[in-house]
Formats: structure tokens, sequence, C-alpha cells
């Protein structure tokens, strides 16, 4: 139980000094003062002043979610003078960000407006711990973003593509077309679907989304993750996508349409006739929309040996069906002929 719970926090107060990897190995001397006061921090100081090397393995570092990505506090600890980290750190806790890619928007190339004005930082599923911040650690963590991207808070080089899921608790994603946005709790796998607006002008660039009161789920229509701003119409627009990773298992079946070409026996699906991937079932039977209408035929006075049925399904809030029909012939028995 010790070691386990000893792991945990290791774990764990990564995301209080920020830095990557072992910090055991690194010199708390020069390293100490972005620790916070708990045990952690005294266990460091004397690994360090008995010259004691403590090794750890990969498990605790934190995979990157975006190609080129970096842990902030790394490039903080090289790029600014000493006497400003502890300011960044408090900062950085309080935005909620351990890595780079954390700062900006889905185009991997512009600094959120939300992490310049250093505002409520977004839900995350790591958990920072939290000190109430000074106008002083603002004035500095604007200093620092400026200093790791640029004057006009844009990345000098950006981000590349996406290598698995982003650390926020909300995470948003879309169909290629921008048609459909839906919203994912990661924490509680809740999701909501969001529709373009009817009642505003519909462009690629503009789009409001608002809520349908209706959820989803995440399938594989949806390709891209997106990044939203509020829009002053109690809705979201979108302000860029990226490509989900591509997964490294091509046996998963992407769709219902995927999973039934998988199926043995193929000559049950001669005779279907379904719209899309199939996944809008899902939906609209998470969303209550969907109808159903079944029926089988079987007649002994007319033939003992053939029967048939029928399957529709339709969604009554969209235009798309499922129409399944089969009939089954048994085989005549074999005659067998002797000769004597």
């Amino acid at each position: 139980m010790f070691l386990k719970a000893f792991f945990k926090d290791i774990y764990d107060v990564r995301f209080a000094h920020g830095l990557e990897g072992n910090v055991f190995k690194r010199s708390f001397k020069k390293f100490g003062i972005l620790a916070s006061h708990t045990w952690y921090k005294v266990f460091w100081e004397y690994l360090d002043h008995f010259g004691v090397s403590l090794e750890l393995d990969d498990t605790i570092n934190v995979p990157i979610t975006r190609e080129r990505d970096k842990v902030f506090m790394e490039l903080v600890v090289r790029k600014m003078d000493r006497s400003e980290w502890v300011g960044v750190n408090r900062m950085r806790k309080k935005m909620k960000v351990y890595l780079f890619s954390q700062l900006s928007y889905c185009d991997g190339l512009t600094v959120k407006d939300t992490v310049i004005q250093g505002r409520d930082a977004e839900p995350s599923t790591i958990e920072f711990p939290y000190k109430e911040p000074t106008s002083s650690d603002r004035r500095l963590w604007q200093k620092a973003l400026r200093t790791l991207t640029s004057v006009n808070y844009r990345f000098q080089i950006p981000l590349g593509y996406s290598t698995r899921l982003p650390y926020d608790r909300y995470v948003w994603f879309t169909t290629v077309d921008r048609q459909r946005l839906l919203r994912v709790d990661q924490e509680s796998m809740m999701s909501a679907l969001y529709l373009p607006s009817a009642s505003h002008r519909r462009t690629r660039q503009s789009a409001i989304y608002q809520d349908t009161g209706r959820s989803g789920i995440l399938s594989c229509m949806y390709t891209q993750f997106a990044s939203v701003q509020a829009s002053s119409s109690d809705g979201v627009t979108i302000h860029s996508t990226l490509d989900l990773p591509v997964e490294k298992t091509v046996d998963k079946p992407r769709c219902l349409l995927d999973a039934i070409r998988r199926l043995p026996n193929q000559s049950l699906w001669q005779h279907m006739d379904l719209d899309g991937d199939g996944n809008w079932i899902i939906d609209a039977l998470l969303g209550g929309t969907i109808a159903v209408a079944h029926d089988g035929s079987f007649k002994e006075h007319v033939d003992m040996s053939v029967c048939s049925a029928g399957l529709v399904l339709f969604c009554t809030h969209t235009p798309t069906s499922w129409l399944q029909s089969h009939v089954l012939r048994r085989p005549a028995p074999v005659q067998q002929v002797t000769t004597g």
C-alpha cells in the first residue's frame, strides 16, 4: 500500500513542479524552488544532499498529444531567468497547463485567448495543485507566452499531427463537412450534440452551433478534433480543427456497416439498403427518434421449404433508414440412386 501511494504521489507531483521525467535526478539547489512544500520536496532535498540516485521507470512521463510537443516548464527553465520560474509556474498551474500544446487551438499555431488573458482555465483530466497567482505572476505569464511563442502569440514552428486524445475534460469533435459538433465529457463520457443554427447565416468559417439538448455517439463520422469559441448568441463557433490520430490497428470496425461486412455468411446482407455508415442508428436510439417495423412470412400450404423476413429502421428526425430483407430456402434432400 505504501509503494502504491508513493508512486501515485510521484505521478501527481509532476504537475506541481511541471518538469519532465524523474525530478529526483535533478539538482535540488537549482530546481527545488519549483517544488511545493510537501514531503517530496524534503525527500528530494535529502536525496540531492547525500548524493543518492533514485531510479524511476518511464511510466512517470506524460505522453505528448501533438507532434513536436514539449513540456511547458522545460521551455521556461531554458529560456527565462530563474527568478521568474516560480511566478510563471503558479500561473501555469492556475491555467492547468503541463504541455506546450495545451496553450494552442487545434491549428497548433495560435495561443488561446483564454490562456493569453489568464482567465478561468478549461477543466482538465489532470489534477493540478492551485495557489492564487499574484498580479506580478500574471505579468510574468504574459512575458513567458511571448518568450516561448512570439510577440503576437503565434508559435514560431506550428505543432504537428495529433498523437492521442488531449487532456481537456471536454473534448470537441466534428465531421469533415462541419455539419455536426459533439462535445464529449471524458470523465462521465456524457456527450452533447451541437448543430448549425438555422437562424444564422451559415458559412464554413462563421457557422454558429447550438446545443440540441440531445446526446450523440462518438462514431467514425467524427474525424476531427475542434477548437471552439463562445459566440454572442449563446452558441459556439469553430476556430480550427485537427485530424484525429490514426489508429495503429486496422482490425477494429470503424462503423456498423464495416462490422456487417466482416460477418460470416454474407448472403444474409445481400438485400440490404442502409443509409450512410449505420452509426446514425445509435444516435436515433439515444435520442428516442427511431421507429422499427418488421414482419415475416411462412406459408406451409404453399411451400414448406421457403420463408422470408423484412425489417425497416427509420429515424424520424433525419431522413435515414435501413431496409433489410431475406429469403431462406431449405435445400432439397439429395436423392441417392442405387443400382443392383
